[in-house]
Formats: structure tokens, sequence, C-alpha cells
């Protein structure tokens, strides 16, 4: 094997291991320990898959923005008559 393709092993073989874990769909498997906030994609993927309650949680999630809209109302009401 000529000595000139020898740079293109080493770019295949670590190629191999950026491919894998910056450009795969669902992210690397990995998560450092100082993160753990974020759950891994394979344990909150399966209920974000499914489309079991999606019309009963956008429900909700309109409910709460309506919701919130009404207490901003009332505590810029409260705001006003203790002002008086």
């Amino acid at each position: 094997m000529p000595y000139c393709f020898g740079w293109f092993f080493p770019l295949i073989f670590f190629g191999f291991f950026i491919y894998i874990f910056f450009f795969r769909r669902g992210g690397s498997p990995f998560q450092p320990p100082w993160n753990d906030r974020e759950e891994r994609y394979r344990e909150k993927s399966p209920e974000e898959n499914y489309s079991g309650n999606t019309d009963e949680k956008i429900e909700l999630r309109k409910k709460v923005v309506e919701l919130e809209k009404e207490i901003e109302y009332l505590n810029r009401r409260l705001e006003e008559e203790r002002e008086k």
C-alpha cells in the first residue's frame, strides 16, 4: 500500500466516531455526569414518539396559556386597586 494514502485510514477511523457521537439523528447515547438535568434520549424518546395523548396535551397547554393570561390580568387589576 503506498504511503501517500496513510492519511486516509485515520480519517476514516476518527470520522466514524465523530459521526456516531455528533451527527446521528438521536444524538449520542453518552451523557456526561455533570449533565444530570437532561435525560438520556433513549429514555425520553418512547413517550414523544407515540402520539397517544397528543390531543389532550395540546388542549391542556391551551388551557394553561389561557389561565396564565387570566392570572396576569387579575394581577394587573390587583395592582391598580392597590394604587387607588
